[in-house]
């Protein structure tokens, strides 16, 4: 039997399982290249968008899974607001070929978040909390789950408004004298930049200061407020937060709303969750949209370090389809969620670009380049799942060499001069570079104290408040980096998702090819046929 469940709405999903056997989960975003896709069907040209993306993930699912049935059950629920879903439900019944379909949207939001990041965790009794700017009803909720995975008692639905604060607040305010805009001319790219807005607030937040500290804790008393945010326009968040005149202003309120974010999720943290985790063997997940706010992540794994964290590769809106399945089937389990088999959707025409613009390359010579200073982008292998690139769909640089940082923002990916970079080290070596708990690094989820004695000679990525959104990679993940890091001295590399910004991770090697003759790419170098190839 092949049952698929597909997500519509803000960074929608496919996920596929034959036999009781989960197989694949396919990022839309990532086949037709419009971030944070929300497929709609109001339009001609929306329906093919849609037809176009569902049959492109149909050609992946039978090149790289051996799937090309009729697909038995359809699992699925919408969350457009342009477009109810019936017309798009229409579209992927005819598509896919299924014989029978079932509405999932009679379950919560925050219940499918929950329930993705579980069967991912490799915990058994697990608390987990889920939190983002929307949902159905609610904005947050707390789940318990038992040695079977099922939820034990009554879910837990609140208002938990960290998520909303952050891409509503800038979008009001009118961040323009540090933040970048898209310059959008459609509606997507519209709610890409407004989507984007959280991770922007954290980096620019850790060029602030204290300050008055009484003054941001009556900003949290105003923000806890629901007759506050109930109300919320322009007019009143200026008359609480104050006209945005400089960059200094920009920062000072990216501060405050980052230490807002962290004091209420530690207080929801410890009120809701902290009195019944010794029950559920210490485990705690964190997941939504807001899990990838690494700092507060960082608040809590520290703070309590009794606590077993996890946070996912994919706790944003792209793992719901994932959460419908484990819905169907709650004894499923996943070893490895941040992985997959999608290929570059243009595979076949690698060969020809290699023989007209590449030349093969050994793992010395790479190291070369890296070591000179070059910023290459790197093709391996699948596609990771979520947002963060993890060694296969990356943009490689020395992590100490003068200046990489302040090149790739500007030349490469365009975006602002504040935004930090991820470094890339060995499992074995987090300890040796970062201070911190070296758990769960593999999502880069946590932000991790660079040591002192390391800080000048890994400039590139340690940030302004000397931490680093620290990846620990294994060999199995992207052996000719993991290799490459043993070659490095220090054994650390800058790592960013190979995109620009407006884009998601690509998957083409005709995106690829434009990166590297329209940006400040000096090669793109790809694994093919167990080698190693420069393309210039």
């Amino acid at each position: 039997m092949i049952c698929a469940s597909i997500f519509f709405g803000h960074d929608s999903s496919m996920s596929v399982m034959v036999n009781g056997e989960f197989v694949c989960l396919i990022e839309f975003e990532k086949i037709n290249g419009i971030k944070h896709y929300e497929p709609s069907a109001s339009r001609s040209k929306g329906r093919k968008i849609w037809r176009d993306t569902l049959l492109a993930t149909l050609e992946v699912l039978k090149r790289d899974y051996g799937i090309e049935n009729s697909f038995n059950l359809l699992l699925h629920k919408g969350f457009c607001p342009t477009d109810p879903g019936s017309n798009l439900l229409e579209i992927v019944q005819d598509v896919l070929n299924v014989k029978q379909n079932s509405s999932m949207d009679q379950v919560q939001h925050h219940r499918l978040h929950c329930n993705s990041s579980y069967v991912q965790s490799g915990m058994n009794r697990a608390i987990v909390l889920s939190y983002d700017a929307g949902g159905d009803d609610w904005r947050s909720s707390i789940c318990k789950f038992n040695d079977q995975g099922i939820v034990e008692s009554e879910i837990e639905y609140f208002d938990l408004m960290i998520g909303w604060l952050f891409s509503i607040i800038p979008g009001e305010l009118g961040f323009k004298h540090t933040m970048l805009g898209y310059k959008p001319d459609n509606e997507n790219m519209y709610r890409t930049e407004r989507m984007d807005l959280a991770g922007k607030i954290m980096g620019l937040s850790a060029y602030g200061s204290y300050g008055d500290w009484t003054e941001t804790e009556q900003m949290m008393s105003w923000f806890m407020n629901e007759d506050s945010t109930s109300q919320l326009n322009k007019d009143s968040i200026v008359e609480s937060w104050g006209m945005i005149e400089s960059a200094d202003d920009e920062i000072k309120i990216a501060w405050r709303m980052q230490k807002i974010c962290e004091s209420t999720l530690l207080k929801v943290f410890e009120t809701k969750i902290l009195p019944d985790l010794d029950s559920y063997d210490n485990n705690c997940i964190i997941t939504g949209g807001c899990a990838m706010n690494v700092l507060a992540n960082t608040l809590l794994r520290e703070k309590y370090p009794e606590v077993n964290f996890f946070v996912a590769s994919n706790p944003s809106d792209a793992g719901l389809s994932l959460g419908m399945l484990a819905e169907y089937r709650p004894e499923l389990r996943l070893t490895n969620g941040h992985t997959s088999k999608t290929r570059l959707l243009d595979l076949k025409d690698v060969p020809a670009v290699l023989e007209s613009r590449g030349s093969e390359i050994s793992l010395t010579e790479f190291n070369d380049m890296i070591s000179e200073g070059q910023v290459v982008g790197f093709i391996h292998g699948g596609l990771e799942i979520g947002a963060r690139s993890l060694c296969n769909r990356s943009i490689i640089a020395s992590a100490s060499f003068p200046g990489i940082k302040d090149k790739i923002n500007a030349t490469v990916k365009h975006r602002e001069w504040f935004r930090p970079f991820a470094p890339v080290v060995q499992e074995k070596d987090v300890s040796l570079y970062f201070e911190g708990r070296t758990e769960n690094n593999e999502h880069m989820a946590y932000a991790m104290t660079t040591k002192e004695e390391w800080r000048d000679s890994l400039s590139s990525i340690n940030h302004v408040d000397n931490t680093a959104r620290v990846q620990a990679l294994s060999r199995s993940d992207s052996p000719w980096i993991y290799d490459l890091l043993e070659l490095q001295t220090p054994r650390c590399l800058l790592n960013t998702s190979f995109n620009i910004s407006g884009k998601p991770i690509l998957n083409t090697i005709e995106d690829a090819l434009w990166v590297l003759d329209n940006r400040g790419l000096d090669a793109v170098i790809i694994s093919h046929d167990n080698k190693l190839w420069k393309i210039l």
